[in-house]
């Protein structure tokens, strides 16, 4: 046998016993699903059945359903474009999914740890049924955190731009009044989708007091607007940047009856 070989072969063996492979990473622990409530409306009363209605709501089937998370990463965005609601039926196996849709507008919490999808149809449960069995999946978004990036010396004025990620940002709609300036941001929507919190500053690095004055898209557009008290020409900008972003469809298979049985 080649003697280099021999060497290189107890050399590598010798490494091995003295810096023992690392212990595997945990696996990653899939998003939970569960049932957070559950509103069943009879058919209405009165013209069209609509003049009297229970909660004020159209007849059918609500359904509101929490996806948790462990880890040190958190939920941070959910999709209702490619989210579905597949098979809706109550426990007689009658189909419930009469124009079924999931809300758009999720209750998300701070730490990203839990979000609340709600979905209804107008199908109303049999007589005697006692519970409902809800299928589909819910598309979300997830990231392992965040970090702040600067942008210097940001002219507020409009049709000025500046670089953020892989997208170019364009300021419009600038408005200055005394101590007060408006101002629109219009970016790409994945640029936007990767911004988790904006600040603003003076020339000093101070804090300028800035409030948010609505946000929105267009297409593949996304925008977003602030009123700042103060009067500069120029700001920098702190953004806190989602990272290890990463998309996860989740699926669900759920029952729910008056105790929420999941």
């Amino acid at each position: 046998m080649n003697r280099s070989l021999v060497t290189v072969a107890a050399f590598a063996a010798l490494t091995a016993a003295a810096y023992p492979a690392p212990p595997k990473a945990a696996p990653a622990v899939a998003p939970k699903v569960s049932v957070a409530g559950v509103r069943v409306v009879g058919v209405g009363y009165g013209e069209d059945g609509r003049e009297a209605q229970a909660f004020n709501e159209s007849s059918g089937v609500g359904l509101a359903l929490v996806v948790q998370t462990a880890g040190a990463g958190g939920i941070i965005a959910f999709d209702d474009d490619t989210s579905s609601l597949d098979e809706l039926t109550d426990s007689t196996g009658k189909n419930l999914l009469d124009e079924a849709s999931i809300w758009p507008f999720p209750k998300l919490t701070k730490d990203g740890k839990a979000v609340i999808v709600e979905m209804k149809a107008r199908g109303v449960p049999a007589a005697g049924a006692t519970d409902v069995h809800a299928r589909g999946k819910l598309s979300l978004t997830t990231a392992t955190g965040s970090k702040p990036v600067k942008v210097p010396n940001v002219a507020l004025a409009n049709d000025k731009t500046f670089k953020l990620g892989t997208g170019i940002v364009t300021l419009s709609d600038v408005e200055a009044t005394g101590e007060q300036t408006s101002v629109t941001f219009k970016g790409p929507l994945a640029v936007f989708a990767a911004i988790r919190g904006m600040k603003f500053l003076d020339a000093k690095g101070q804090p300028i007091e800035a409030n948010s004055a609505g946000s929105g898209r267009m297409n593949d557009v996304a925008m977003a607007s602030y009123r700042l008290t103060t009067a500069a020409k120029a700001v920098t900008l702190e953004i806190d940047q989602w990272q290890g972003m990463k998309p996860v469809v989740v699926p669900f298979d759920v029952k729910a009856g008056l105790g929420l049985a999941q």
